[in-house]
């Protein structure tokens, strides 16, 4: 599928991924994002979509992973052979799985952390105040230590972070993982207001009723391979989409608020999961796609990278 009617920013054309030289990772995988895109990658675990994220970041190398075949351009640009720092300068910025905050830094210190490589004090304060109108709950946090901001502050200061550069491009892995469905709504506003600033997203996720509600296009990964692809509301009214990824059996009954009424335990945190993270069936129907707000300003263009966004975590291959 290519990237529609936008000028392609991003293409993986065939791309072959194998760990530790014997675990093939991807098979073949082919893909286009288009400038001002939001693009989703779905899949269970172990589907290779994290793994993608790596290989066009250039931080594969980092969890055993190389690129045996394929190609990747950002802008027309061979990403093969760079670094996860030159990439980063090129506006590609990679927020992976798991937050991989400070925790011992405060807020302010990540959101500096974040800009380090950004030239001159003035760029660097409108990339934090930039960050601090996306996420009002941060300007408020801005000197408590990450470690004790909730798992939805926590992951709107990984966002944050990543948006210290002003990326033309965003890789966000699994940003709804463990959060209670009214946090992702929020997390997915915060996305779709990214997007509206002229921020492309490739945005990797389980939770597929929320990546189709807020992506343009979509791609289903399945043991390292692309299975779907297509239009994102095409595939989200088609039955295998719906079969595998949307079908929900055995919901409780909904409260009040439209969610199951044990949702809301006294007690337990407002923005966390308040169980093991259910399966994705179950999370999905229940979430409904948040109204965008606008009138923030766009990313300036000129301003560097931001530091640690390469970071993705260590562990198998996903």
């Amino acid at each position: 599928m290519v990237a529609g009617s936008q000028p392609k920013l991003l293409d993986v054309g065939a791309l072959e991924v194998v760990y530790a030289g014997v675990v093939q990772a991807l098979r073949g995988v082919t893909m286009s994002v288009g400038a001002g895109q939001v693009v989703a990658v779905l899949g269970s675990n172990g589907a290779g979509k994290s793994t993608l994220l790596r290989a066009v970041s250039g931080t594969l190398g980092m969890h055993g992973g190389k690129v045996t075949a394929g190609a990747l351009r950002f802008d027309g640009a061979e990403l093969a052979g760079r670094g996860a720092a030159d990439i980063v300068r090129l506006g590609l910025v990679h927020v992976p799985e798991g937050r991989r905050i400070f925790g011992r830094l405060t807020v302010e210190e990540n959101l500096r952390a974040g800009g380090m490589s950004v030239r001159g004090r003035a760029a660097r304060a409108r990339a934090r105040d930039r960050v601090y109108e996306l996420f009002p709950r941060l300007a408020e946090r801005r000197d408590a230590r990450a470690v004790l901001l909730s798992g939805g502050e926590q992951q709107m200061l990984a966002i944050g972070r990543g948006l210290m550069s002003a990326p033309r491009m965003l890789l966000l892995d699994e940003p709804s993982l463990g959060l209670a469905p009214q946090v992702i709504g929020k997390i997915a506003a915060a996305i779709k207001e990214i997007n509206a600033q002229g921020v492309s997203v490739v945005l990797v996720e389980q939770n597929a009723a929320m990546a189709l509600a807020i992506s343009e296009a979509a791609y289903v990964l399945e043991l390292g391979r692309t299975s779907l692809s297509g239009p994102s509301a095409e595939l989200a009214a088609s039955d295998e989409v719906a079969r595998r990824y949307l079908a929900v059996a055995g919901e409780p009954a909904p409260g009040a608020d439209g969610l199951p009424a044990d949702d809301h335990a006294p007690g337990e945190p407002a923005d966390e999961a308040p169980r093991e993270p259910a399966s994705p069936a179950r999370t999905l129907s229940r979430w409904q796609p948040p109204p965008a707000r606008r009138g923030l300003p766009r990313p300036r263009a000129g301003v560097g990278a931001a530091a640690g966004s390469g970071g993705a975590h260590a562990g198998e291959p996903q």
